[in-house]
């Protein structure tokens, strides 16, 4: 044995724009935060704001069907995003998705990256 406590993690993935991917592991080389941090953070610093975009992008009945499509633009590069969170963590991140009706995991990573990175998302580019 290594001498190190074993801790449970699981493994939590995403899709998200390759562009998206390469800031946020940018950000994680420069603050010297995990990525897994950086994503929770987001996700707690803009969660007003997420709730309201997916609350306006949801479909008349009021409930989005996952995945959502909409966002990606036609030959865009996604990557997979793969988190390692303690079981508290990776639980409180699936309930964020529901509770904020995102969706996806995905949805939700690549809407709260894009606003905790200042990228904007493929729809505010396009206008």
């Amino acid at each position: 044995m290594s001498g190190r406590l074993a801790t449970a993690v699981e493994v939590k993935a995403a899709y998200i724009p390759a562009h998206l991917r390469d800031a946020l592991t940018e950000c994680a080389r420069v603050s010297s935060r995990d990525r897994a941090q950086i994503v929770l953070q987001a996700i707690e610093d803009h969660r007003d704001q997420l709730r309201a975009e997916f609350v306006t992008n949801a479909p008349a009945g009021g409930t989005r069907q996952a995945p959502t499509v909409r966002r990606r633009r036609d030959g865009e590069q996604r990557r997979q995003l793969t988190l390692h969170l303690g079981p508290q963590a990776a639980e409180r991140l699936d309930k964020l998705v529901t509770d904020l009706g995102a969706g996806s995991r995905s949805a939700l990573i690549e809407a709260a990256l894009g606003m905790h990175l200042g990228i904007p998302s493929e729809n505010e580019s396009h206008a």
